[in-house]
């Protein structure tokens, strides 16, 4: 009991264990071990030339001085194999490591990115220098072609080195959670727009440890002892083309420092990332931008106009403090917030905003908050009012909402803005950017809106906006009918990514009438692993679902609450369908004759199943609820992981995990769950029929709070 229970705290303290990377963090060394790990597989040769010149571009930006003693470089290439092609010694010049990365081919075959960090690790760790800092640089679209538990494996040995990992790619198709999986944390990982920022990030890092002055020629890189206005410059060629088209967009009537003398603005932007705004996510990010660029330069650069922005998946992010900074600094760093996917928590970007950037706000400063987003969270109605109301009640403040996607909840934006006209859905975005330039305008006094009539203020110091909404809103423009009810409408995946897993299919609309006041109807799904992995546990672990089961009350089993049962190896059967009307009695008998078969693992086939059996017996007046019983050591690709996840997640279901097994894979298990609070291991086991039973009988999420700042 006492080796149990010390297994799953290091266990639980290894996946919360990140280690932290800023992008001005000092280096304690003056010397640099740099690994550079490039893909040449299949999988980038759309983008193979570009992730080549990441690591030329690193490499040239140093002095041929500094690779006789202060910077050493070793890089490996792969695709289904690995190669030292230059190997760590000294000696190497910076001519010969350069030729030998341009001579790199792209070679096509499979991707092994798993044995090509177990090589670049053994490598370097016989060759580190004791007074350099070691860096490890993956050039790679992270669609590794390996189980999972070999990719968990090998991103743990390469955490546990503790040097400075980072991952990079330049393709558009990239696997964001195992580029995490090997460099730790978001903050290392450079995607998508994002990857225009490797260079200058990274490459002064090193510049930092190897004690490096003045401007490298031809690097095109501004270095820290040039003037800090030159410093806020855009670096040209940094691909981030969002950040730059939006810095050349001008508009006419923006407040200056001459028009507004007394009139300061501070903004928050709150961002959806989430899986159901994927097609919308670029124009989420215009309409953000679009946002800062209505005030001038000059209101940034005065501090007259400040901004501060959050995002949020599952989870809430802080982006971007609110404090001074430039118009160009601010839209170049929205435009670099990338998507995540996963499910969506408006109230987790919301709280983060109140946490984080209110607290920041000017006295007598007007607010304006926007909330860009579908609409289409997961949260429970009562936290998402009760959040909502603390920025209604501000003074002196605006809150709106837009949506760039067609399908929306406008009942839950309305939630969050408290007046339906403060909500601007695809076709609106242009009233909503008007509006928001006469905020930027406003002044102590009524404004002209392009000088056909005034807008009253509300006396008491809070914009008021209906006058432009009536005056701008298309004539064939008709609000959705609100109703008191959260919609949840579940969401397909729009790429099945070839794996042979079927596509999830949207069904039509489902409105729950779950009010978040319980009781309420539950759809109930036990997921049951069989495998030989949790021979030695099954037993224990088959406890856990019939004592839920019998927590309930008998006449639950008449309408309230429908089982369903599936069980998986390698494979996954339906046990018992969901939707059919079963007594308690019957449920246990099902669940008591399970037996452990033995076999290999596969949690995605499990999961996936629960997915298709939800869509097929779900009722739209239920929540839904998985119960997952495994230990997650599954011998799936680390793609079929990150798809099924997200196949379950899109369907707006509460996922619960638990396992009494001692050998448990601690990530795979978060993966599918709704978050940490659903994972059930070690010294949590005791709260798990708690915590189910809770949700099970009330609707109530599990009463396990994480500390706001171990989210992010």
């Amino acid at each position: 009991m006492v080796q149990r229970r010390r297994f799953a705290v290091r266990a639980m303290d290894d996946a919360k264990r990140v280690r932290k990377f800023a992008a001005d963090q000092p280096c304690s060394q003056p010397k640099v071990d740099l690994m550079l790990v490039l893909d040449t597989s299949g999988s980038v040769h759309n983008a193979f030339d570009k992730e080549r010149a990441f690591a030329l571009d690193l490499v040239e930006r140093f002095e041929e001085q500094d690779f006789e003693d202060r910077i050493r470089v070793s890089v490996i290439r792969f695709a289904s194999d690995a190669q030292i092609v230059v190997p760590y010694r000294q000696g190497t010049t910076k001519k010969e490591v350069i030729e030998t990365i341009r001579n790199i081919e792209f070679t096509g075959q499979n991707t092994r990115i798993a044995t090509a960090v177990e090589l670049g690790v053994a490598h370097l760790e016989k060759h580190q220098r004791q007074d350099a800092q070691q860096i490890f640089v993956l050039i790679s679209d992270g669609h590794g072609q390996e189980f999972w538990n070999v990719v968990q494996a090998t991103g743990k040995r390469l955490q546990e080195t503790e040097w400075e990992v980072f991952s990079v790619t330049a393709s558009r198709d990239f696997n964001l959670e195992e580029l995490k999986m090997y460099a730790g944390e978001d903050a290392r990982v450079f995607i998508g727009p994002k990857s225009g920022s490797f260079l200058p990030i990274v490459g002064k890092f090193i510049d930092r440890c190897i004690e490096k002055r003045g401007t490298v020629e031809g690097s095109g890189q501004i270095e820290p002892n040039e003037p800090k206005k030159k410093q806020e410059k855009e670096v040209e060629g940094s691909g981030v083309e969002e950040a730059q088209t939006i810095q050349t967009t001008t508009t006419e009537g923006t407040l200056t420092t001459e028009e507004a003398t007394n009139c300061n603005l501070d903004i928050i932007l709150v961002v959806d990332r989430s899986q159901s705004v994927e097609t919308d996510y670029q124009k989420e990010l215009k309409t953000a931008t679009d946002v800062v660029g209505l005030a001038s330069k000059s209101a940034y650069e005065t501090g007259q106009v400040r901004v501060g922005v959050t995002s949020f998946a599952r989870e809430g992010k802080l982006e971007i403090p609110l404090r001074k900074a430039t118009r160009a600094n601010i839209t170049d760093m929205i435009s670099s917030i990338y998507h995540t996917g996963g499910s969506t928590s408006a109230v987790a970007g919301v709280e983060q905003a109140i946490r984080h950037l209110l607290p920041a706000r000017r006295p007598k400063t007007r607010l304006l908050v926007v909330l860009i987003s579908d609409g289409h969270s997961q949260d429970f109605w009562d936290k998402l009012t009760k959040t909502a109301r603390i920025l209604q009640a501000l003074p002196n403040s605006l809150f709106l909402a837009a949506t760039n996607s067609e399908k929306y909840s406008l009942s839950e934006l309305t939630a969050w803005t408290g007046n339906a006209s403060h909500v601007f859905h695809s076709q609106q975005i242009p009233v909503f950017l008007d509006r928001d330039q006469i905020i930027a305008n406003v002044a102590s006094k009524v404004q002209e809106i392009e000088g056909s009539g005034d807008v009253e203020g509300s006396g008491d110091g809070v914009i008021t906006t209906d006058a432009v909404i009536e005056k701008n809103t298309p004539a064939n423009h008709t609000d959705e009918p609100l109703t008191d009810s959260h919609e949840q409408k579940p969401r397909g995946v729009s790429d099945p990514l070839n794996e042979g897993i079927p596509l999830v299919t949207r069904p039509g609309t489902i409105k729950s009438t779950f009010d978040g006041k319980g009781p309420c109807k539950v759809d109930l799904v036990f997921v049951v692993d069989i495998s030989t992995s949790v021979e030695q546990e099954f037993e224990k672990q088959r406890q856990f679902t019939l004592d839920l089961v019998n927590r309930l009350p008998r006449e639950d089993f008449d309408n309230r609450v429908h089982v369903g049962i599936i069980a998986f190896h390698n494979q996954a059967r339906v046990v018992e369908p969901l939707g059919r009307q079963r007594t308690k009695e019957s449920i246990i008998n099902v669940l008591s004759n399970i037996t452990d078969e033995g076999g290999s693992t596969s949690v995605a086939a499990g999961m996936k199943l629960a997915a298709d059996e939800i869509t097929r017996g779900r009722r739209s007046d239920a929540r839904q609820m998985v119960v997952l019983v495994s230990d997650g050591n599954s011998q799936d690709l680390w793609r079929q992981v990150i798809l099924t996840s997200g196949l379950v997640k899109a369907l707006a279901v509460d996922v619960y995990a638990i396992t009494v097994h001692r050998d448990y894979l601690y990530k795979e298990l978060e993966m599918y769950s709704s978050g940490p609070d659903y994972v059930f291991v070690g010294p949590k086991i005791p709260e798990f029929l708690d915590a189910t039973e809770r949700a099970l009988l009330n609707c109530l999420a599990p009463n396990v709070t994480l500390d706001v700042e171990d989210r992010l």
